[in-house]
């Protein structure tokens, strides 16, 4: 029995390494790119779900304003146990009732008037009720003022929609940047908290043989210490970008792997030409101007109040008496059909729709001076962050030049290491300077991609450095 174990186990054996061959290994996670970012982000923005909602019920107020001009039609079914004399102030006084038809008649002064006792009746009526005329609309063949205003607030909501896109766009870029900056910060920094490492133990070896002084390994280990913090940190920092930008892309238990790929920067295009394009198109205007044609249509709505309405009404009514089901012989089934016109004038209010339409008025001219208020504000913001760019290119400039310097001292500091004329403590000092080189350039670096970032969300998307 033992020996036939063997084969059998080395059976298995095979059998699990071809199936694991089969398979294949689990793929690994794929980095992810600012577009990945972006797109995940966009599709799981709760923002940009309150926007589409709410373009949804602008489009069915639209529908439902413009019934508004349109024919209702409706129905009615009642039900009576009657008993007893009509009462009306027209039999009253012995006069026909208008709409039943119905008479009271004197006998000198006495009223003869028919009784009934308790029968049971019901009326059924379909009604149509057209506006003929309705605040500008004539038949309903036209948009009257509160449809084109409910046209006009959906088209403020779909721009509206179109900034909070740009401002999920600028959450995800700044988070992105933020990842991908301190990442290659604590590259360098994990590389300076070796070498200021390695500065202790030389400076210490040093001090034992009398060359150096014991405060000088204090300063190399407060340095080494501040190092480990500053290390410490941007991987906080790392960390932290990573969980925002999860929670942005709808991926909250996920920690996603970022593309080692550098962010390209674009030439910026002259400023004048650049606001003059942006500001034709900008959705932050365009919202403005939506406002403007709102603040319009109801001042036409307020003055269209002020104009008579005409509706036709008409209505086809018949009545059934249910007496018969008890055995009587009589079957009655009278039928009215009633049509007309109703207008309504409006006369004097004590001012009332006068004021609406100072109010609109009022309100249309602050409208349209808010769209030139919105467009300088945009202008100075735009400029702020166009300088702020130029800035930080003449910092990268400077640091850039001053980070080339120093490792061409370094490369000869190493030669120069390689011929014994410097000791090792002068290149570790000549290295950790050209690092502390690079983590100045990776920040400015990373500021000026924010920056970009920043100008590209203040043009409301219609100016991209990211293709």
């Amino acid at each position: 029995m033992a020996a036939n174990q063997g084969p059998l186990r080395k059976g298995w054996r095979l059998a699990l390494w071809l199936l694991l061959a089969a398979v294949g290994p689990s793929p690994a996670a794929t980095p992810l790119t600012a577009h990945d970012c972006i797109e995940a982000a966009l599709q799981h923005s709760f923002l940009l779900s309150e926007n589409r909602h709410a373009v949804a019920a602008d489009k069915a107020d639209i529908t439902k304003k413009r019934g508004t001009t349109l024919p209702y039609l409706s129905g009615l079914a009642q039900g009576y146990e009657l008993w007893g004399n009509p009462v009306s102030p027209y039999t009253i006084v012995g006069q026909p009732e208008p709409e039943s038809g119905t008479f009271a008649s004197r006998s000198g002064r006495q009223l003869i008037i028919p009784k009934a006792n308790f029968v049971p009746i019901g009326i059924q009526q379909i009604g149509v009720l057209y506006p003929l005329y309705y605040q500008g609309s004539i038949l309903g063949l036209n948009d009257p003022p509160a449809v084109a205003s409910a046209v006009a607030t959906m088209n403020q909501e779909q721009l509206t929609t179109l900034i909070s896109e740009q401002e999920v766009i600028f959450n995800v870029l700044t988070e992105y940047i933020y990842g991908i900056s301190y990442r290659d910060r604590v590259a360098v920094q994990e590389r300076i908290a070796n070498l200021d490492r390695k500065q202790l133990e030389i400076i210490q070896y040093q001090v034992t043989l009398g060359l150096m002084l014991p405060y000088q390994a204090e300063t190399a280990r407060a340095q080494l210490e501040a190092a480990r913090q500053i290390l410490d940190s941007s991987r906080a920092n790392v960390q932290a970008a990573l969980v925002q930008l999860s929670t942005l892309m709808g991926t909250k238990d996920q920690t996603p792997e970022l593309a080692q790929s550098k962010l390209p920067l674009i030439q910026l295009p002259p400023m004048g030409p650049l606001l003059d394009k942006v500001m034709t198109v900008h959705p932050a205007l365009r919202v403005q101007q939506a406002n403007v044609e709102i603040a319009h249509q109801q001042l036409l709505v307020d003055r269209a109040v002020r104009l008579p309405t005409v509706s036709l009404n008409s209505a086809l009514s018949t009545g059934q008496d249910f007496e018969y089901f008890n055995g009587s012989t009589t079957k009655t089934r009278p039928v009215q059909f009633l049509s007309y016109l109703n207008v309504e004038i409006p006369l004097y209010d004590f001012g009332q729709r006068h004021a609406a339409i100072n109010e609109s008025e009022e309100k249309f001219l602050a409208a349209q001076d808010g769209v030139h208020a919105e467009e300088i504000t945009l202008r100075e913001s735009m400029k702020g962050a166009y300088n702020d760019i130029l800035t930080e290119e003449e910092a990268l400039a400077t640091e850039q030049s001053t980070y080339v310097k120093d490792d061409q001292a370094l490369d000869l500091s190493q030669a120069q290491r390689a011929e014994g004329q410097i000791d090792e403590l002068a290149l570790v000092v000549a290295q950790l300077k050209v690092l502390n080189d690079r983590v100045m350039l990776v920040a400015d670096q990373m500021a000026e991609l924010l920056k970009y970032a920043e100008l590209q969300n203040l043009s409301g998307g219609t100016w991209r450095w990211l293709q």
